[in-house]
């Protein structure tokens, strides 16, 4: 594909991003104007926005740059289709989320609900049709695990053939539901080897009832959230060491920092991370998302949050080759750090090596990552 029409796509994409961000007529003028709708690929457009799950994000910006529905190409058509159709999808899991809720509250459990599972619970238009969901997340004392388990199974849910090392991993191997077309992750902490300076017990203990729920279940505070979500992109995804910038994560922290949240919610959520190592991920994350979002930066950007800005700002635009020419040495590098950094590492790389399901899984994983990584070439 040609250069100017990948560039073109990517720049409405993420002009349509901050549109979201700030609904502003001026900045929709401005969308509408550097990018020439006219001429644009839609196809590299869906192809990109899928690749990093902002689909159903861009649809409602999107649609207010053609007011008139007889005028729009049948491309906008297609992206408005996908975000109906999204939030179809979260409406029922949803549904799921309170009934699962309700059943763990009859063996006297109260969970807490995660990253994607608490927007479900938040969002003013109730089902958060902007963002992609392939599980439910819900945090439960370790203690209430083998009940959770037992309690998620009467409603039909079954276990998935993965291993479970609860030294290692965080959350209990997914439970598929009925339909087989999502999972429930039962967490009992956030993160498998590393709390990555958050505390489980804090988030618990800070926790509030979720409004309006007819089932006992509790949403983290914003701190927490907006906390999980960058530790989880960039320490757990592994993100700030790949250098890869995925858009979903920014479109996640302009939610979590709607309204008079914006600076405190911030600002204390970065006060969670005192060691260096994480905080320089975490804050070049925020640093980039106030640079594509318009929005005031709550700290001053340091030399290597804003070399990580404008790497992971880069390879937005590499081609599908480029990214392919460099995939070897990106993994290369990212095993390394890990051998360097994560304790008992290497003992799962070779647990994973001897035992076949465990290997399944992983290759199942690693294929399943890269597909998605490489829509958009």
């Amino acid at each position: 594909m040609n250069a100017q029409p990948r560039k073109q796509a990517i720049d409405l994409a993420l002009a349509l991003l901050r549109y979201r961000h700030q609904p502003s007529q001026a900045v929709a003028e401005r969308a509408n104007h550097h990018t020439h709708l006219s001429g644009l690929d839609w196809q590299h457009l869906i192809a990109f926005t899928s690749s990093h799950f902002v689909l159903p994000a861009i649809a409602r910006p999107l649609a207010r740059l053609y007011p008139g529905s007889r005028k729009r190409p049948e491309a906008v058509n297609f992206v408005l289709d996908m975000r109906d159709q999204n939030a179809c999808r979260n409406r029922q899991l949803k549904a799921s989320l309170l009934d699962i809720s309700a059943q763990l509250n009859t063996v006297a459990i109260t969970p807490v609900a995660l990253k994607g599972a608490a927007f479900l619970l938040d969002d003013p238009e109730s089902v958060a049709p902007w963002r992609f969901m392939g599980d439910i997340d819900l945090l439960v004392h370790e203690h209430e695990l083998e009940q959770s388990v037992a309690a998620v199974e009467k409603l039909g849910f079954t276990r998935s053939q993965e291993d479970y090392d609860p030294e290692t991993q965080a959350h209990f191997p997914p439970l598929i539901s009925p339909c087989e077309t999502y999972s429930i992750e039962l967490h009992t902490r956030l993160f498998g080897l590393d709390d990555y300076d958050i505390s489980v017990g804090g988030l618990r203990a800070q926790s509030t009832p979720a409004p309006s729920s007819p089932a006992a279940i509790n949403l983290p505070s914003r701190q927490h959230r907006i906390a999980h979500a960058l530790a989880h992109a960039q320490l757990h995804n592994r993100n700030f060491v790949s250098r890869r910038l995925v858009l979903k994560d920014l479109v996640d922290l302009s939610q979590l920092t709607a309204g008079d949240c914006q600076q405190a919610c911030l600002l204390a959520a970065m006060s969670l991370f005192r060691k260096a190592s994480t905080a320089v991920a975490v804050n070049a994350l925020v640093a980039t998302w106030s640079s594509l979002t318009h929005a005031d930066p709550p700290h001053p950007v340091t030399a290597a949050e804003q070399k990580w800005q404008q790497s992971s700002q880069a390879r937005l635009y590499w081609s599908k080759s480029r990214a392919l020419f460099n995939l070897p040495l990106d993994l290369a590098r990212l095993e390394l750090f890990r051998t360097q950094t994560e304790r008992g590492h290497v003992r799962r790389r070779a647990a994973q090596a001897t035992s076949p399901s465990a290997f399944r899984s992983a290759a199942q994983n690693f294929s399943h990552k890269q597909t998605t990584r490489f829509w958009n070439g």
